[in-house]
């Protein structure tokens, strides 16, 4: 056995320290950075020598900085572990961004930590695995088997030395020689910064661990704390379900034009629909806190969200009772404190299987629960929805519609009509969902005043551009990752659910909103007053004031004519 070790290890291959780390460099800037180098090609061409030279200093730029960052970890003892780790990021990274076209940033990172085993499982494909053992498996046992030939520590540390001020010239050479062209580059597309492998994830990880946990007093900062409930005649308590939908697209909902029928039961619906909506973010991570936060797409910030209240606080002070239902991945920490049950692995086969359960299992118990008490209710039901990239999961058999779908978890390996095929069954199933919730909600009208809100958290990318799923960064992403759908239904009982209320929302449909307004919007059908209720944010509220304001001056005067309302014929 001895002769045997020592006749591997007299036929392991060596090499010196400082070879070892510029191939190691040279690998990880070609093979991890493929979409970035794609990215730089686009831009800059290669018809001129300019677009030559431009993108062999971006390359000579990028090689630089790698071997000066790393010539530090030279010694023996580091380098391998360090070498082995940095790979299995950019083997990780590269997979999604040349797959999928996403970035790895803040965003994607903080969404990475808060999904739970059956999301993660669907995008751990045979191909992640292949790309894996590739890219990370194979080149790290190459590390390992190498050996590294190392001087003694005084030229060891010479080496060093030497090839970090090698490092350090050519960086400085590459800038300014190209000074004019990496300015132009930064300025006009600073998205490339997101795209170097392995740093901008690596920092992006840095920057979301650093935020940690809140700091400071563990009492939430007060949001509407003046908030009372306008009194009303209502004889019957009100109920209100915001429906959170998940990854759907306006442009595929039929109430917005689609050639395809993808909302028959909305269709004959008496809903509001609002065609220009965007959301606050391209993942749910993003968007959840940020509809439920007082502040707006513009002033909000995920980490600062989690010391601050939020509506579902708002609505608790004034009386309102709360529930939230998940089929997702939970409630990103808005519903800490209040009712909450999760059905993602709930035990039903009508509903589940081992891959998880339909929107459906949401409804189970609803109308009992809702009738359990006479208080005011709010009721979150967060849809798993058209989440990505399976599809074909989100609904059952009876409604895949549109065939041939793509069964798989992989979207890169169906055809572009197979991958929208399964997509659209699952906005068809959704405008199934919600018909049943409006039927429930129906049904309870003897006894509840009932109000139904969908909007979903961001779209989605079907391939459009080599994009696929969603979570770019807001400032570059498609719109299709940003424009979303949002339906209103309201019982008659509710003063805007009136014909002279309906055709004031009719008119405000049309305009452009956002999440933004969902906050105010939903304070506005409890009819809570605060300073933190905007009505100019508000959708429902304006409508309503001003059909009250003209109902008591008709009260007041019937005989005299609305001036605003013109002659009637």
């Amino acid at each position: 056995m001895s002769y045997l070790r020592k006749r591997l290890a007299a036929e392991r291959p060596s090499l010196g320290a400082v070879t070892l780390l510029l191939a190691t460099v040279l690998y990880i800037v070609l093979t991890g950075n493929q979409r970035l180098w794609h990215q730089v090609a686009d831009l800059v061409g290669w018809s001129t020598p300019a677009g030559i030279a431009t993108f062999a200093s971006f390359f000579l730029f990028l090689v630089s900085l790698f071997t000066l960052i790393l010539a530090p970890a030279t010694h023996r003892r580091v380098f391998k572990p360090l070498a082995i780790t940095l790979l299995l990021i950019v083997a990780t990274v590269s997979w999604f961004q040349d797959t999928y076209g996403t970035i790895v940033d803040r965003d994607m990172i903080r969404s990475a930590l808060t999904t739970d085993a059956l999301e993660a499982r669907e995008l751990l494909t045979a191909g992640f695995a292949a790309h894996m053992i590739l890219f990370w498996l194979l080149p790290s046992a190459a590390i390992v088997w190498i050996r590294i030939e190392h001087p003694s520590g005084l030229r060891l540390a010479m080496r060093t030395a030497v090839i970090m001020l090698v490092s350090a010239i050519a960086l400085v050479a590459t800038v300014w020689s190209g000074y004019r062209n990496f300015s132009v580059l930064a300025r006009d597309h600073g998205e490339l910064k997101m795209l170097v492998n392995p740093t901008y994830a690596i920092y992006s990880a840095i920057d979301v661990m650093s935020a940690g946990a809140p700091s400071g007093p563990s009492e939430l900062i007060p949001v509407g704390e003046d908030a009372t409930r306008t009194a009303t005649p209502a004889s019957k308590p009100r109920v209100v379900v915001l429906v959170l939908g998940e990854t759907a697209r306006a442009d595929h909902f039929q109430l917005n034009g689609y050639t395809r029928s993808t909302n028959p039961k909305l269709e004959v619906e008496r809903v509001l629909n609002f065609p220009d909506v965007s959301s606050c973010g391209t993942s749910t991570a993003v968007s959840v806190p940020c509809i439920f936060s007082s502040f707006g797409r513009d002033a909000f910030d995920t980490d600062d969200s989690r010391r601050h209240e939020n509506l579902l606080h708002v609505l608790d002070r004034t009386g309102v009772d709360v529930l939230w239902r998940d089929n997702n991945t939970g409630c990103k920490g808005v519903c800490a404190g209040f009712e909450y049950e999760s059905f993602r692995k709930a035990n039903d086969t009508r509903f589940c299987d081992a891959d998880g359960c339909i929107d459906e299992i949401m409804l189970e118990g609803l109308e009992r629960r809702i009738l359990a008490s006479d208080r005011d209710l709010f009721i979150v039901l967060h849809q798993a929805g058209s989440h990505g990239p399976a599809y074909y999961r989100r609904y059952p058999e009876s409604f895949s519609v549109y065939t041939p779908e793509c069964r798989s978890d992989s979207p890169e390996a169906c055809s572009t009509q197979e991958l929208i095929n399964s997509y659209d069954n699952s906005i068809r199933y959704t405008d199934y969902f919600l018909s049943r919730v409006i039927d429930l909600l129906r049904d309870l009208s003897p006894r509840r005043d009932a109000a139904m809100l969908y909007v979903s958290d961001h779209g989605e990318s079907l391939g459009e551009n080599g994009l696929f799923l969603h979570g770019l960064p807001y400032a570059i992403a498609p719109r299709v990752q940003t424009h979303v759908p949002m339906v209103l239904w309201l019982d008659e009982s509710f003063h805007a659910g009136s014909v002279g209320a309906r055709a004031c929302l009719q008119q405000r449909a049309s305009t452009s909103l956002s999440h933004d307004n969902v906050f105010h919007t939903l304070l506005g059908l409890f009819d809570v007053q605060s300073r933190d209720h905007t009505l100019a944010l508000d959708v429902v509220a304006p409508c309503v004031e001003s059909l009250i304001a003209e109902s008591e001056r008709f009260l007041q005067d019937p005989l005299t004519p609305d001036p605003a309302a013109g002659a009637v014929h």
